[in-house]
């Protein structure tokens, strides 16, 4: 008898078991589900890099969508946004983005003021609303535009440039910067545009990396020429460092020469820049002789000028921009 009852103690164990599972699986909740007429707008990003080439009078914008059912017209905010002179921003400012049905993505084009100045961020913020219609929506509802109008710009290296005694961080100190060529550069001539960047910046002096370039011409055999770069928004003889001039606390008081900081650059012209050919393993190459050298000013504020700087770069930009075209093409 007892046997018995133990056998029967084992049956049951086990449907209790899938009782207890039954039990589970009835109880399981089921993912919640977006409204089948949300859009789900949404911007890729919370913020939006834009660079336009200088020739260029345009640029456009992208909204998603993840409901594709319907054409329909998204409505945008613009919550902010830069002008290039008061009361005028610096582009079109958007309404709307139209879906046509089906599409996931949407397209608007903005015209740019012709008064945005050459490397000069602008920003425009958008909005489609505080928060997203759609539980599964990727991305942001609203976004910040930064636009700048400017080349597209290849780093070559980021080489030691060595400032002569009356430079800013004294004579036999160098500064490592970014040597860049210009790639969606052209002009008539077929002389080509480089850049070291941000010097300063580079040197420790400030924090703005966005300013401050010496950028120069070099022609087809990478020789400089005498024609300095200019257009609207850099001047090769007001060339802003991006340092901000310490004032003192005292308005009527007079400023120490310890507390003066650099604020502007008048580049002058670069030369040296010449080659020769050498054999190499049984090719002829291009061999840099004589390093480039940057001649510039330096100025305090209001108008101080300090003695003329020479900087040595000696770096072989011929053949660095050459394996970049290789790679290009």
């Amino acid at each position: 008898m007892k046997l018995n009852k133990y056998i029967l103690g084992l049956l049951i164990a086990p449907a209790f078991a899938l009782a207890g599972c039954s039990d589970y699986e009835d109880t399981e909740i089921a993912s919640p589900q977006a409204d089948e007429n949300a859009i789900g707008a949404n911007f890729s990003a919370a913020s939006t890099p834009v660079v336009m080439h200088p020739d260029k009078t345009s640029f456009t914008l992208t909204l998603n969508r993840v409901n594709t059912k319907g054409a329909v017209s998204v409505p945008v905010t613009v919550a902010s946004c830069d002008e290039v002179s008061t009361g005028v921003k610096f582009c079109d400012q958007p309404t709307a983005f139209s879906f046509a049905d089906g599409e996931a993505t949407a397209k608007i084009t903005l015209n740019v003021n012709a008064a945005c100045l050459f490397q000069k961020t602008y920003e425009m913020a958008l909005t489609i609303g505080e928060k997203k219609d759609h539980l599964y929506a990727p991305g942001t509802t609203s976004t910040i535009v930064s636009f700048t109008k400017d080349y597209t710009w290849q780093t070559l290296g980021q080489p030691v440039i060595l400032e002569d005694g009356n430079g800013w961080v004294g004579s036999g100190a160098g500064i490592l910067a970014p040597v860049e060529w210009a790639s969606d550069y052209k002009n008539d001539n077929g002389n080509m545009l480089f850049r070291i960047k941000a010097l300063y910046a580079y040197a420790g002096k400030g924090s703005d990396a966005t300013t401050g370039h010496l950028q120069f011409f070099l022609d087809e055999n990478y020789a400089p020429v005498t024609e300095r770069f200019s257009t609207n928004g850099y001047d090769p003889a007001n060339i802003n460092t991006g340092i901000q001039q310490n004032k003192p606390t005292d308005p009527e008081e007079e400023q120490e020469e310890a507390d003066k900081i650099y604020y502007k650059l008048d580049f002058t012209g670069v030369t040296g820049g010449t080659y020769t050919e050498e054999t190499e393993d049984g090719e002829t190459i291009e061999v840099l002789t004589t390093p480039y050298e940057f001649s510039y000013r330096v100025f305090y504020t209001p108008g101080e000028e300090v003695t003329s700087v020479k900087a040595t770069l000696d770096f072989d930009i011929l053949n660095a921009t050459e394996a970049i075209k290789a790679k290009l093409k």
